[in-house]
């Protein structure tokens, strides 16, 4: 089974802060009648921030547009570059920005094809706080 968690931080029963975990996830990008598009040009990378459903009775407000029973609010990544890194083979991502602030969007969540996991960038010396 695939899981995708989204859960902002909070304080357990013995008043310890529990940390918020947002996980990434692969969504297609692309109809799935498209066969020209291939491997990670199908995909973007995006932070799953909310899973959420519009409530039936304002659903009936916007009577004219068929809104999905589930969706997420996500925060995107930078598209895949066209060839991975020389060495290690993997896709340099970075944070997506519009005007200086994160780019988001809300998407039908059976547009997110699967969890991801991202490896952090340190640089020459690593935190030790996680």
């Amino acid at each position: 089974m695939d899981v995708a968690h989204t859960r902002p931080s909070y304080q357990d029963k013995q008043g310890r802060l529990v940390p918020a975990r947002f996980d990434t996830v692969l969504i297609s990008i692309v109809d799935e009648s498209d066969c020209e598009s291939v491997g990670v040009s199908r995909y973007r990378v995006a932070q799953v921030r909310a899973v959420f459903s519009i409530a039936s009775r304002h659903q009936q407000l916007l009577s004219d547009i068929v809104i999905p029973q589930h969706l997420a609010y996500v925060e995107w990544f930078t598209t895949f570059p066209a060839l991975p890194h020389p060495h290690h083979g993997m896709y340099k991502v970075s944070r997506a920005f519009k005007n200086g602030i994160r780019h988001a969007t809300i998407i039908p969540v059976d547009k997110i094809f699967r969890s991801i996991m991202h490896f952090p960038r340190f640089g020459p010396i690593a935190p030790r706080r996680a």
